[in-house]
């Protein structure tokens, strides 16, 4: 039979290449392969766990593993994966790093409610002193450091530990979160380049969500914009602006995409902190993006500084922070789902949320191609 020529970790031994970059290929694709995991069985529970090349007759007796079986094989891969380098030559950049990983890996025990062993791991990537905030500029009330996280020019930074790269230019690299974002018929009074998709529209529960003075408010979305071919007339239309940029052509910008930046370490950091029973300790973190958020340096006291010592009131302070902190960066609904806090919010909001509704259904096509497949119990409330 005819076998399809491919590269994988089961093959990279077979190849001949050099020793130390054939190993960190394996740890880069473990980081990979955890990421992927994570993803899938925080949306779907169980899932087919794949850990070499099967053949198309093999896939048909893989099915759904236990989650808890998924998740100790994201942590092992995590694990192993601390071994790739600290970071890489400018050429090389974007690369899964040991920060990456460890970063992964506290999220994961985040997930997992391993609060202990989420504080040991976090203090370590935030005492290596590689990563940090971006600085507002001293002196006036602005939000520079935040914008330069998300700059199409600056890739890479302080703040960023592990982001989706893209590069526009014509080269197929691009990134498609300008056309995509901006709002239907806005011509050219938003991106100026290409078209304009109207996704990914937020609620006005978003925009109400910052508090008055907070200037992540207007970098993060817009409610509108003023019309060049109507004498600049106001168009009411929300839209994300957080990924602005000109594309080179349509769908070709380069704005990356943040997939772990410093700001969630400091976030996930000040949470378990506060589940260790350390609630003080964990203000010193919640307000360092709080004082970048409304214009402030991250080391000088702000207006907007927030101190307690209950554990619960906490708890509700720095799920606020996240949201609007990394709001677009897809994180709040499994921040929800972590804090046990999904069905109750998401109903306070108007949606008829129950407890299956928790992970999603596996996609008919999939039962379909292999019917062994069993579905989730997924029961969807009808709306009085």
């Amino acid at each position: 039979s005819h076998q399809p020529y491919q590269y994988g970790l089961g093959t990279i031994d077979g190849i001949d290449i050099n020793a130390d970059l054939a190993n960190r290929y394996k740890l880069e694709c473990k980081f990979i392969r955890a990421l992927m995991y994570f993803n899938l069985v925080r949306v779907y529970g169980d899932v087919p766990l794949v850990l070499k090349e099967i053949s198309i007759s093999e896939s048909y007796d893989i099915l759904r593993e236990p989650k808890e079986n998924v998740y100790n094989q994201i942590i092992a891969d995590l694990k192993e994966a601390q071994g790739l380098p600290v970071s890489y030559p400018t050429a090389e950049d974007g690369r899964a790093t040991q920060g990456a990983a460890k970063a992964l890996l506290a999220d994961v025990y985040m997930t997992l409610h391993k609060y202990a062993e989420a504080e040991t791991i976090l203090a370590e990537i935030i005492n290596s002193g590689r990563y940090s905030l971006l600085e507002n500029t001293p002196g006036s009330l602005n939000i520079d450091g935040y914008k330069n996280v998300f700059s199409p020019v600056n890739h890479n930074s302080k703040e960023g530990i592990f982001e989706i790269q893209f590069l526009k230019g014509g080269y197929g690299e691009g990134s498609n979160y300008a056309n995509n974002f901006a709002p239907e018929n806005s011509g050219t009074n938003v991106v100026a380049v290409g078209g304009t998709g109207g996704n990914n529209i937020p609620e006005m529960d978003i925009y109400n969500a910052y508090e008055e003075g907070d200037l992540r408010r207007d970098f993060s979305m817009s409610l509108g914009y003023y019309d060049n071919r109507k004498n600049n007339e106001w168009v009411e239309s929300r839209y994300v602006c957080k990924y602005m940029d000109v594309p080179y052509q349509n769908n070709d910008a380069s704005n990356n995409y943040p997939v772990i930046r410093y700001a969630d370490v400091i976030l996930m950091y000040a949470e378990a902190l506060n589940q260790n029973g350390k609630t003080a300790e964990a203000c010193k973190y919640l307000n360092m993006t709080r004082r970048r958020g409304f214009g402030y340096q991250t080391t000088e006291t702000s207006p907007g500084d927030l101190q307690t010592t209950d554990k619960a009131q906490f708890s509700l302070m720095v799920e606020q922070e996240r949201r609007v902190e990394l709001a677009f960066e897809n994180h709040r609904w499994f921040d929800l789902i972590r804090t046990g806090r999904a069905v109750e919010v998401m109903r306070s909001k108007g949606f008829s949320l129950n407890e299956t509704n928790l992970i999603c259904p596996i996609p008919q096509k999939q039962i379909d191609v292999n019917p062994k497949l069993t579905q989730n119990d997924y029961r969807i409330e009808s709306r009085n």
